[in-house]
């Protein structure tokens, strides 16, 4: 199970280097340093009991997911299930319990030991076989799939890449017609205030502060003039603090805007390609509460003060997805009009452990009012360091309140971007 969870150490590694003549067997030695890197910087973190249960204490993904499968029983009934990155295995319990013929664990970790413990513990070894290896790495199963399930979502949906080996596992084993839980996902973004955004940026000072203090102090003690490291290092810090994403507990009094959709994806058809580099272009109306002031504590858990709101600047984008149990055309999910949703969106009861994304805006880009609309060219690609991890480009432009689109100086963007790490 994928889930986002608690944030891990991605650092890029160094490729092995071989001497002329070993060309033969570089390409081998080259995917298996791949694959082990994948697994260090991946794969271990969900290896572990203690991040299946933070999973499994999030009740917002529990109970969608366990109405995914129950009010849905019939479509689970005598059918082939899949279940990708199985985890700690209760899916594919969930499945079984809801009168699945056959369940396939598909589990890359050694987490899959527990899952096969729970499996048994609880009288479903008949049903459920538990696979540990990469879904990709499976070459044929004894038969086709009905239905596959799988918690594949990480930050910001696409952060681990995990809906890659849904896809595969789609093409591969899935039988035509059948149904995949969850079928649809919806990524949004909106314009709002926060405190967490001017801590980011004091950060950067701070570490700016820090930085001519110590360079100082190895002028006076040894003699070394540092000021030529001050730009890069500055550029260093600017990316930690203001050009990467951070996870955030968001408060629907801190949108400074309605949710605007950035991608919509359909499981049942999309490709790799089309995840691979997304672009979109987001419109966002301003819509200012009175008063409601990111920078105040009291506001940003949801009070408003009294005075209206003036002009502000934009402190940051947040980010959020949802998910939806709708099966397929030709296997429709039993509960479809709603359909089951697992919602990340800001919630006044508190986040689930997905959080939300807040990409931090640096004090002064950006000055917005109640009914300014913000128009962005939005770009979202996989880094080339990391697969798994992704780069937000979002240039944007502000057509002021009482405007029109063709009135608006398009060549007047402010250019962001953020690691989503």
């Amino acid at each position: 199970m994928a889930g986002g969870g608690k944030k891990s150490s991605h650092a890029a590694a160094a490729v092995p280097k071989s001497g002329d003549g070993e060309q033969a067997n570089n390409t081998t030695d080259l995917n298996s340093f791949v694959k082990s890197q994948d697994y260090a910087n991946y794969f271990c973190t969900y290896s572990y009991l203690y991040h299946q249960k933070e999973m499994l204490s999030d009740h917002v993904r529990m109970n969608a997911y366990y109405r995914s499968v129950f009010d849905n029983q019939e479509c689970f009934r005598d059918k082939v299930v899949m279940d990708v990155g199985a985890g700690s295995g209760i899916l594919s319990v969930w499945a079984a319990k809801a009168g699945a013929r056959k369940v396939y664990a598909i589990e890359a970790t050694s987490i899959s030991k527990h899952a096969r413990t729970l499996v048994e513990h609880n009288g479903l070894s008949e049903i459920v076989t538990v696979m540990q290896t990469k879904v990709e790495d499976i070459e044929s199963l004894p038969e086709p799939v009905d239905v596959i399930i799988s918690e594949w979502m990480g930050y910001f949906l696409l952060r681990e890449s995990m809906l890659d080996s849904v896809i595969v596992a789609r093409d591969r084993f899935l039988r035509p017609g059948g149904a995949l839980y969850p079928s649809h996902c919806t990524v949004y973004l909106a314009p709002c205030r926060t405190p967490l955004a001017m801590q980011r940026a004091n950060e950067l000072s701070n570490a700016m502060n820090n930085w001519d203090r110590f360079s100082s102090d190895i002028q006076a003690q040894y003699d070394v003039d540092l000021s030529c490291l001050r730009t890069p290092y500055y550029t260093e810090e600017t990316e930690y603090s203001l050009q990467t994403s951070q996870w955030a507990e968001v408060y629907p009094s801190q949108l400074a805007g309605v949710g605007a959709p950035m991608l919509e994806l359909d499981l049942n058809t999309c490709t790799v390609a089309d995840i691979e580099v997304i672009k979109a272009n987001v419109t966002m109306q301003i819509s200012m509460p009175a008063g409601v002031d990111g920078d105040d504590e009291d506001t940003a858990m949801g009070e408003a003060a009294e005075a209206p709101a003036a002009e502000q600047p934009l402190q940051g984008i947040v980010g959020w997805f949802d998910v939806e149990f709708r099966g397929s055309e030709k296997n429709p999910a039993q509960q479809l009009h709603p359909p089951v949703v697992l919602s990340t969106a800001p919630d006044a009861s508190g986040a689930t452990h997905w959080g939300q994304q807040l990409f931090p805006v640096a004090p002064g880009a950006v000055t917005v009012r109640d009914g300014d609309v913000l128009h962005a060219e939005v770009k979202l690609e996989r880094r080339e360091e990391n697969h798994r991890l992704l780069r937000l480009y979002f240039d944007m432009c502000k057509q002021p309140k009482g405007t029109r689109p063709k009135d608006v100086d398009w060549n007047a963007q402010v250019a962001l971007r953020w690691n989503i790490d």
